[in-house]
C-alpha cells in the first residue's frame, strides 16, 4: 500500500496540473535500436550468467533502450516528473522508473533547498547524466552503475541543501542530501545469485527478474527463483545520505552512504529481506587536451536469512570500481573504460557459492550527426571467475565479449 501511495501521488499531482500552459510542460523521449554480435552466455535477464542483456541467441537486430519523460512545473516552487522506461527483456514493455513531486523554493540567505517525494534512484552514478537516466559516454554502463540500475531504487523522500551559485563568487559549490525510504529490502539478490553485469537499462518498479537455476532455490524457504528489487519486507525505513563538492565543469566529487536497514529474517511475497549497505565515492574532472575523466568506487556488504546454529545463508562483501577516459571531437566522441568488480563469500554454505572476481574493458565511439540522431559502436571485453557457474554445468571461468552498434533518436 505504501508503494502505491508514494508512486501514485506524483501521478495525481501531474494529472491535476496537466492543463497548465505549454511553457510549463517539458517532454523528452529517446529510443535506441542496434545490432549485437558475439554474445557467448545466456543473458542475466534470461535466467543465465551472461554479463550483458545480449546472450548467445541474441545476435542480430535488437532494441537497446528507450524512455519517455514528462516534467510539469506547478507554479514557481513545485514540479512533478514521470519517467517511463522501455525494455524487450522485461514485462511489461514500458514501466515506471521515476515518479516524483518536488518542492524547490527560491534561494534564501545564499542557500538552495530541494525536497522531493516519490520513486527514484539514489544519486550514485556520474555516467547517467542524460535525461531518462541515459548514459552519456558509452552505451553499456559500468558494472557499478549497472547494479544501481538493476537493484537500487527507493520509495520515499529526499531533502537537499546547497550553496546558491549567484551568492558564491568563489566558483566552488556544495550540497548535502539525505533520504528516508521504503521498498528496497531485496537489494543484493541479483548480485548474490546472478553477479555483476553491464547494461544500458534499468529495472522498473514492479519488475521481476528470473534467476539462474541454482541449487539453493530447491532448499531456500520462501525465496522465489526471481528477484523483485523494490519490495518492502519488514516495514523498517532505510536511508542514504551524502554530499557533493564541485567547481563548474572542472571538478565534481560526491560521497554517498546507503543502508536499507532490512531485517535479514523478514519475508514478503517470495522475497527475503537483505540487509545491504554500501559507500560510494565518485569524481569527475576536466583534464588537459580536452580529455574528461570519471572515477567511481563502491564498497558494501549484504546478509540474509540468519539460521540459528548455521549462520547467514548469504553473507557477502562486494566492491566495484571503474575509470573512464573520454574526449569529444566536435560532434564525435571516443571513450575507454576499465572496470574491476568482485564479491567475497563469507558464509561458507557449500551449496551456494557467491564469490566472484572480474574485470572488463570498454571501447566506444559516438557520432552525434544531428540534433536528434546519434550512432554508437562499442566493444566490451569481460573476464572473470564465478564459482556458482559450475553448479549449472558451466565453466567457472568466463571470457565474454559483446560488439554493439546502436542508432539513437532523441526528441
Amino acid at each position: 500500500m505504501e508503494r502505491l501511495l508514494i508512486i501514485g501521488l506524483p501521478f495525481l499531482v501531474f494529472l491535476h496540473a496537466w492543463p497548465a500552459s505549454a511553457e510549463s510542460t517539458q517532454l523528452s523521449a529517446s529510443v535506441a535500436v542496434g545490432y549485437v554480435a558475439n554474445g557467448d552466455d545466456t543473458s542475466f535477464l534470461d535466467e543465465g550468467f551472461g554479463k550483458t542483456p545480449y546472450g548467445s541467441d541474441d545476435e542480430g537486430p535488437t532494441f537497446v533502450d528507450g524512455f519517455i519523460e514528462l516534467h510539469q512545473a506547478i507554479g514557481t516552487d513545485w514540479a512533478a516528473s514521470l519517467t517511463l522506461s522501455g525494455s524487450n527483456n522485461l514485462s511489461p514493455g514500458l514501466g515506471v522508473t521515476d515518479a516524483t513531486l518536488a518542492y524547490r523554493p527560491l534561494p534564501e540567505s545564499g542557500l538552495r533547498y530541494r525536497f522531493k517525494l516519490g520513486a527514484f534512484r539514489p544519486p550514485v552514478s556520474f555516467e547517467h547524466s542524460g535525461e531518462g537516466w541515459v548514459t552519456q559516454y558509452t552505451v553499456l554502463a559500468s558494472a557499478l552503475n549497472s547494479w544501481i540500475g538493476e537493484e537500487v531504487g527507493v520509495l520515499g523522500g529526499e531533502v537537499k541543501i546547497g550553496s546558491d551559485d549567484a551568492a558564491n563568487p568563489s566558483g566552488w559549490q556544495w550540497d548535502a542530501f539525505a533520504s528516508g525510504f521504503y521498498g528496497n529490502d531485496p537489494a543484493g539478490t541479483m548480485l548474490a545469485w546472478s553477479g555483476w553485469s553491464f547494461w544500458s537499462g534499468q529495472t522498473r518498479f514492479g519488475d521481476r527478474i528470473e534467476m539462474p537455476p541454482l541449487p539453493i532455490f530447491s532448499v531456500a524457504d520462501y525465496q522465489s527463483n526471481y528477484a523483485e528489487p523494490y519490495m518492502e519486507t519488514d516495514d523498517r525505513p532505510g536511508y542514504y545520505a551524502g554530499a557533493t563538492v564541485e567547481r563548474g565543469r572542472e571538478l565534481r566529487v560526491r560521497a554517498l552512504h546507503y543502508d536499507n536497514r532490512a531485517d535479514p529474517n523478514s519475508r514478503n511475497n517470495g522475497q527475503w529481506g537483505w540487509h545491504t549497505r554500501f559507500t560510494s565515492l565518485a569524481a569527475q574532472a576536466d583534464l588537459p587536451l580536452d580529455f574528461g575523466l570519471i572515477v567511481q568506487w563502491l564498497d558494501g556488504s549484504s546478509v540474509t536469512w540468519d539460521v540459528p546454529g548455521l549462520g547467514a545463508v548469504v553473507d557477502m562483501n562486494f566492491h566495484a570500481g571503474f575509470a573512464e577516459l573520454t574526449r569529444a571531437f566536435s560532434s564525435q566522441r571516443l571513450t575507454a573504460r576499465y572496470d574491476t568488480f568482485g564479491v567475497d563469500d563469507n558464509d561458507g554454505i557449500p551449496i551456494d557459492p557467491n564469490d566472484e572476481n572480474g574485470h572488463a574493458w570498454t571501447a566506444s565511439y559516438q557520432w552525434q550527426f544531428s540534433r536528434q540522431w546519434a550512432v554508437s559502436v562499442e566493444q566490451l571485453w569481460v573476464q572473470g571467475r564465478r564459482a556458482a557457474r559450475a553448479a549449472t554445468g558451466l565453466d567457472a571461468n568466463y571470457d565474454d565479449q559483446i560488439t554493439l552498434a546502436a542508432l539513437r533518436w532523441q526528441l
